[in-house]
């Protein structure tokens, strides 16, 4: 598991890293929106790429195995369901954004990505909460499917907060360094 979610963590700093602003430029407002643009939709495709890999292997997997593991992929494969629709909701706000173009929209909609960044978190947190729970209640003819599932949503959890806290301090350090440019 921590190699899928260093493999998530190394991917989205990778690409987000390309979208780093160069100081002098006169366009700071564009550079900002093309900024926040690349971010999030770096985000939504490390979601989408995420869910539809749970989709596949899930969905195959489950027809392949038992007890515990089919649990355990069943799971995985509802999540990434789930998980590509909220990918792909996201990606298509994205690249159709209602905002006209303005420093003050911008700067909106960064403040807005970085508070749903930040609920993302508390709800990770409360995936692995629940997760551990099931994992831990498991017991009787039931056993089975609460292991499976108790780790499916462990998994699940954490990579989502892999994926949700990356993305927020890349945002956060991102703004910091522009505000600093601002500054000077």
């Amino acid at each position: 598991m921590s190699k899928v979610l260093t493999f998530i963590a190394g991917l989205l700093l990778a690409i987000i890293a390309k979208a780093q602003p160069v100081a002098g430029d006169s366009a700071t407002s564009k550079r900002e929106r093309d900024y926040l643009f690349r971010h999030e939709l770096t985000h939504a495709r490390v979601l989408s790429a995420w869910a539809a890999t749970n989709l596949v292997v899930g969905g195959t997997a489950m027809f392949f195995s038992q007890g515990e593991a089919h649990q355990f992929h069943h799971m995985n494969a509802a999540w990434g369901s789930i998980n590509l629709l909220v990918g792909g909701s996201m990606w298509y706000k994205v690249r159709h954004p209602k905002l006209p173009f303005s420093s003050q929209s911008v700067a909106q909609k960064s403040t807005q990505f970085k508070r749903l960044l930040l609920i993302n978190v508390g709800l990770d947190l409360a995936y692995l909460a629940t997760g551990l729970l099931l994992h831990q209640q498991a017991s009787g003819e039931n056993q089975a499917v609460f292991h499976g599932f108790g780790k499916s949503i462990m998994l699940q959890g954490g990579a989502l907060l892999t994926l949700d806290v990356t993305s927020l301090l890349l945002l956060t350090s991102h703004q910091k360094r522009f505000r600093n440019h601002l500054l000077h």
